[in-house]
């Protein structure tokens, strides 16, 4: 789909990603500064360690705002609430997380 197009093409893995397992739910990539936490998994929150304060956080595909917080070193990206169907794509959504 267009709308990820920018998580994939043209990145490379985050290089303070955290190891990925089977289990794992949350994949991480980077271009040009952004950072982009795909998950595969649809959770309230999500922690992140050791990501600079973003200054603005998007769902791709979603015109609202995507609300967070910063402390100690981890960000916690608490993910909208939606309806599924308003969302384009309904097995992965992409955050792109801009400092």
């Amino acid at each position: 789909m267009e709308i990820y197009y920018s998580t994939s093409y043209g990145t490379r893995k985050w290089e303070k990603a955290p190891p990925y397992t089977k289990e794992s739910t949350t994949y991480f990539t980077q271009k040009e500064g952004e950072i982009y936490a795909i998950v595969r998994k649809w959770q309230e929150e999500i922690a992140i360690q050791n990501v600079a304060k973003p200054s603005i956080i998007r769902l791709l595909g979603f015109k609202g705002e995507v609300k967070f917080s910063y402390k100690n070193n981890v960000l916690r990206v608490i993910a909208p609430t939606l309806n599924p169907s308003a969302i384009l794509c309904q097995y992965a959504w992409a955050f792109e997380i801009t400092p």
